[in-house]
């Protein structure tokens, strides 16, 4: 484990040449210990130095958790000359700083010897630990804080006011310092940025007269001519603020306005010329108790609404990450080995069974997610059909007959399957992501996950379907999974209603 965390982290880093001038007398003290590569910087550990009778020593005082680096103890310490040299053990493994102290600075530069050389620094600080709020406090504490380092150090206090019980002017001082950093970085951040503090501090009671002034900061940057979901968001951001901060009227106007606008601007396909019947092949990784999954799943539905199924099919697979998911079942999983390594979470989409465009985000996402969703199936439509394909599915009572017909093989092969999904249209369950409806939902692979193989140039395939069994399959799964893993609550959505092969 930690020879990895250390190929990884030089992985990252190109290490130069460091020249050390002439040094001061190095001072006894707290410092973060950081490895540097051009323009970034990776604090490791926080390490206190003690000098006592001309004999040094030291002790590791907290470490980096973002990191995840393996237990790291500190050995001996020795100043001789000006030049610092500090003995380090982390899993059996052995390596060393060594560094000199500038003469214009503080910071003692030198060299981390990890898998290979590389620069590194020693920077005192007044923190006592590594913990992303006392991080956040130091940069600032600095006087002329500025950049991406800013933004998350705002950020990050600002999510921990009202637990920390920060004063109010406090709040007012870190969101002011962001704000007006942001201006340097041009409108479309100063907006975003705005939406983010406003959306922060309404969250907390204790702020929501500085949630009201950063929500109409950010209506007063809304450009004129915005898609209606960007101004869908402000808003409703807006009109939260101002719900929280007693303004219940202005907040109604808001909300009605903001009702009316769509979360999507869904544009139809426009229909196809000549001969091309293609269809494209959409299958989504997702999970109802997935918050960072909201984007990807609105914009799947969405979709729906722009092509038909004579252009795109829909599959929807639900998978327990990253809790207790009632709308997974055994076929979802094998799906999901099928495609192995290439889904790396959720959300993952494929189209045509290439992953497609990738990353989460939250319902004020969800219409760029569509946007590069629908940049990338349509040139796929434009494409031939390679294979020729019809199929049929007839219900009857509680069971549903399929029976398909694949043509135009050139090249036969086992690995080259035909597989039948049975979806549920709509399935109503809100969970931990807060969607209250899920679309398109695979809920079986009649004749089984591994479809049938195609071994001449064409194939004739039939298959049923007891909804009954079905029914008694996914509630064993559940059943089954719950012994060991409970779900958050106790509903299980198996209606299987609207259904469709």
């Amino acid at each position: 484990m930690a020879r990895r965390s250390w190929a990884l982290l030089a992985g990252l880093l190109l290490a130069w040449t460091v020249s050390a001038r002439a040094a001061d007398d190095i001072a006894p003290g707290n410092y973060k210990l950081s490895v540097l590569g051009p323009g970034q910087q990776f604090t490791l550990w926080l390490i206190k130095l003690e000098e006592k009778d001309g004999k040094w020593s030291g002790e590791i005082l907290s470490t980096n958790k973002r990191i995840q680096l393996p237990k790291t103890t500190l050995g001996d310490v020795t100043v001789k000359d000006g030049l610092l040299k500090l003995n380090l053990k982390a899993e059996g493994e052995r390596f060393s700083f060594e560094g000199k102290q500038p003469a214009d600075g503080k910071k003692i530069v030198g060299t981390v010897k990890l898998q290979e050389l590389l620069p590194a620094q020693l920077e005192p600080t007044t923190i006592k630990s590594l913990e992303p709020i006392d991080l956040a406090r130091e940069v600032m504490a600095q006087p002329n804080p500025n950049g991406p380092e800013l933004f998350d150090a705002a950020t990050t206090l600002m999510r921990q006011a009202a637990a920390k019980k920060a004063k109010p002017e406090e709040v007012r001082g870190w969101a002011s310092k962001a704000s007006k950093a942001a201006e340097t970085y041009g409108p479309r951040w100063q907006l975003e940025y705005a939406l983010r503090v406003a959306d922060i501090l309404a969250s907390q009671e204790e702020y929501a007269a500085e949630a009201v002034q950063y929500a109409r900061q950010a209506e007063r940057l809304l450009p004129a001519g915005s898609k209606p979901p960007l101004q869908k968001r402000v808003l409703t951001t807006v009109a939260t603020a101002l719900k929280k901060a007693g303004k219940e009227e202005e907040a109604k106007e808001l909300e009605a306005k903001a009702e009316k606008l769509p979360l999507v601007a869904v544009a139809k396909y426009p229909p196809r010329t000549g001969k091309n019947d293609n269809v494209v092949l959409v299958e989504l990784f997702t999970g109802a108790e997935c918050p960072p999954c909201v984007a990807a799943d609105l914009a799947f539905d969405a979709l729906g609404k722009t092509y038909t199924p004579k252009e795109a099919i829909l599959l929807q697979y639900h998978l327990h990450i990253p809790g207790p998911d009632p709308l997974t079942n055994a076929d979802a999983e094998a799906r999901q080995k099928f495609y192995g390594d290439d889904i790396e979470g959720t959300p993952t989409i494929f189209l045509n069974g290439q992953v497609g465009p990738g990353g989460g985000g939250r319902k004020s996402d969800a219409h760029d997610k569509y946007e590069a969703f629908v940049e990338a199936i349509n040139p796929l439509l434009d494409k031939p059909a390679p294979i020729k394909l019809t199929a049929t599915a007839e219900r009857k009572g509680g069971k549903i007959d399929i029976a398909a017909e694949v043509s135009g093989i050139d090249k036969p092969e086992d690995k080259l399957r035909l597989r039948f999904a049975l979806t549920e249209e709509v399935v109503k369950y809100t969970g931990g992501n807060k969607l209250d409806a899920h679309h398109h939902v695979v809920r079986a692979f009649p004749g089984g996950a591994k479809g049938f193989a195609i071994k001449e140039k064409g194939l004739k395939q039939t298959a049923s379907v007891d909804i009954v069994e079905v029914r008694k399959s996914l509630t064993k799964y559940l059943d089954e999974y719950a012994k060991e893993t409970p779900f958050p609550n106790k509903e299980r959505p198996l209606d299987l209603k609207n259904l469709r092969v």
